[in-house]
């Protein structure tokens, strides 16, 4: 379950700005819970801001850890470190929450905390 949830969470920071794996890969109540000037985005919102989502230039998840949850339930958590294309850097400490649905896993809720400058 690790092996595959750290996967799944690869590809959403590897394809930030592709609507339709995220499309996909959240379920119809997901909220994602990111620092001003986003805040909690519901399903429509989410997908809104990955469609004008820049990407990441490189990016590591460290620290990775699972904890399952109910049948066909798990959370995860890990500390993030990225690069925009224009160069800035970001890291966050990550919280995110999955169902098994169709198809695999599915994004129901997910939380960064900003690290350092980024929390600023």
């Amino acid at each position: 379950m690790t092996d595959d949830l750290y996967e799944f969470e690869r590809q959403l920071w590897e394809r930030a700005n592709d609507v339709d794996f995220y499309s996909e890969r959240l379920v119809e109540e997901a909220v994602l819970v990111f620092p001003a000037p986003f805040g909690l985005l519901d399903r429509e919102a989410t997908l809104a801001a990955v469609s004008s989502s820049a990407g990441w230039r490189e990016f590591e998840l460290d620290d990775f850890r699972v904890v399952p949850l109910a049948d066909g339930s798990a959370a995860a958590a890990y500390r993030a470190s990225a690069v925009r294309p224009d160069g800035s850097s970001y890291a966050a400490y990550c919280s995110s929450v999955y169902l098994r649905g169709k198809p695999g896993w599915q994004l129901a809720l997910h939380q960064q905390t900003p690290i350092g400058e980024a929390a600023e």
